[in-house]
């Protein structure tokens, strides 16, 4: 069972990095990778100084300079060829824990403040959080929520940002030649608006539900890529959003429901009314599930090839 949802990286991944880090650069600026030590170990940190050279912690003096050992390093990148790239991709294959950056220097020392002010995330009511950005799962969202200037703060010193998808494919995004714009809140702390935070919540809740899953019923998960099911989980999320489902346990019971049978179990006539009092907030989608009937069960159960007896169906989705 995958650890994450996060494929093998793909075969031309090593290749397309390898092209994204000898790109022509300003001579003040430098590549690195940013590692993820809250997912890697620390042999394939060593391993990654191995093949480059030793690493730096990013939030030193940072109020998130407690973690330690499971903060995020910065190891700086050497001129790879593609060989040697696929190595260095390969001690995190399938994990979403590198990154790389070009970012400006100084004296020879990245520039940390710009990462640091991403790291360092701030509500609309003045509540800091970690910005958990070394997560690529978790860069990719904050990287599509930014507004216009907190994209400029960002360019003023990272010139390039790469990455590997889920789908184990290179992304990366260029912030040359960006405009630079007057930042809300001042400088020191990325301030999300209430729509930004609530879009990363939601953003993150495929990861979660996944987690969840490997708990609880890890015998329900696809046997497919991870890249898939993660395709497969956020549309039965988006699904269950619409019907009013929002809550953790009840979209765990929704997934359960889906994977248990059908993912088209929702389109069945004899649950119009769960659906009407899950819109309407009359019932979660968990109370309204320990009320179907053996005849609701039934037509579930009658939309997989699987033939579980409606009885036994029914009390093995009792999740919670």
């Amino acid at each position: 069972m995958h650890r994450f949802l996060q494929n093998l990286h793909a075969p031309d991944s090593a290749a397309a990095l390898t092209a994204w880090l000898q790109a022509p650069r300003d001579e003040n600026c430098r590549c690195y990778a940013i590692a993820d030590m809250s997912i890697l170990e620390a042999r394939a940190l060593r391993s990654l100084e191995r093949l480059s050279a030793p690493s730096a912690p990013l939030l030193d003096g940072s109020r998130y300079a407690a973690y330690g050992e499971l903060g995020p390093r910065l190891v700086p990148l050497v001129d790879f060829d593609a060989s040697a790239m696929a190595r260095f991709i390969g001690i995190a294959d399938g994990l979403p824990a590198l990154s790389f950056v070009e970012i400006e220097t100084s004296n020879g020392m990245p520039d940390r403040a710009t990462l640091l002010w991403l790291a360092d995330a701030r509500t609309s009511d003045g509540l800091h959080l970690y910005c958990r950005f070394p997560d690529t799962r978790v860069l990719v969202s904050v990287l599509r929520v930014l507004d216009r200037a907190q994209i400029a703060r960002l360019g003023q010193s990272v010139r390039r940002w790469a990455w590997l998808g889920r789908d184990g494919k290179f992304q990366c995004r260029d912030f040359t030649g960006v405009t630079a714009e007057k930042l809300a809140g001042g400088g020191a702390a990325i301030e999300f608006s209430d729509q930004q935070f609530a879009a990363l919540v939601q953003a993150a809740e495929c990861d979660v539900l996944y987690q969840r899953l490997l708990e609880v019923a890890p015998e329900l998960i696809p046997d497919s890529s991870p890249f898939d099911t993660f395709t497969r989980l956020e549309a039965l999320l988006h699904l269950a959003r619409g019907y009013g489902v929002t809550e953790a346990p009840d979209q765990l019971q929704f997934v359960t429901v889906a994977w248990s049978s059908s993912e088209r179990f929702h389109e069945l006539a004899c649950l119009s009314a769960t659906w009407t009092a899950t819109r309407s907030g009359s019932k979660s989608f968990s109370m309204a599930v320990a009320e179907w009937s053996d005849r609701q069960w039934d037509e579930i159960e009658a939309t997989t090839s699987r033939s579980t007896g409606p009885s036994s169906l029914a009390s093995s989705l009792q999740i919670t």
